[in-house]
């Protein structure tokens, strides 16, 4: 049996932004470049070999918009769309992709506000629908899954990779020795994530119970059909 180094049997979620100021959304966006450099990396290469046989890409919950632009960067001729609720993250995803433009690039990256229960998009229309650690911080996860589904072409793809708080605690605990900043944020992350038998739990809901679920490290991934590598 694992031994527990964190309490992390009930979920504790997120109360309110904690990025609720412009300068602390752009900290934020400066951290990720790093810290986050190998998940994020990890879902760019997986959404690249995709999109290569199509050409319209949603990114919900897209804060910064740092993965749809680097993903029209490497994929030419795409349509990236961003969708995000904040305001201010939105701010810093217009500023990103500001400085992205001074790079010829043949794709096209748009971010907008939506609500993530109800995305204003055309029933399947997108050929892929992607989310980066944003799936523990929506509100109502069935409504937003069921929008995900909804605005995916037939056959089209929709990936969601986040935490998993019933990763390996060990592995958490490793992790957290080599952050030189941001322990309690990420802690919150973990605290504030789903589990595997909540996520299966989640799209049963939301009539999603033939989608697929995977853990890979201290993530969980969850895609609409089994991937090919």
């Amino acid at each position: 049996m694992e031994k527990k180094i964190f309490n992390l049997d009930s979920r504790i979620p997120i109360v309110g932004s904690p990025l609720n100021t412009i300068d602390k959304c752009r900290a934020y966006d400066a951290d990720i470049r790093t810290s986050m450099i190998i998940p994020m990396g990890r879902v760019v290469s997986l959404m690249q070999q995709h999109c290569k046989k199509f050409s319209n890409v949603l990114e919900v919950g897209c804060k910064t918009g740092l993965l749809s632009l680097q993903l029209s960067g490497k994929v030419p001729n795409i349509n990236v769309y961003g969708i995000e609720e904040s305001d201010l993250l939105l701010q810093v995803a217009e500023e990103n992709a500001m400085l992205a433009a001074l790079v010829s690039s043949s794709s096209i990256v748009e971010f907008q506000y939506s609500s993530l229960d109800s995305l204003n998009i055309e029933n399947d229309s997108v050929d892929i629908v992607f989310s980066f650690s944003s799936f523990h911080t929506w509100r109502d996860p069935v409504k937003t899954l069921k929008e995900c589904s909804r605005v995916c072409k037939t056959d089209g793809l929709v990936y969601i990779y986040d935490l998993a708080r019933d990763a390996e605690q060990g592995m958490i605990s490793f992790l957290m020795q080599y952050m030189n900043k941001g322990h309690e944020e990420f802690m919150s992350e973990i605290k504030a994530a789903y589990t595997l038998q909540e996520v299966t739990d989640i799209l049963k809901e939301a009539n999603l119970s033939h989608w697929e679920i995977s853990s890979e490290a201290v993530n969980i991934a969850i895609s609409s059909k089994k991937l090919t590598r």
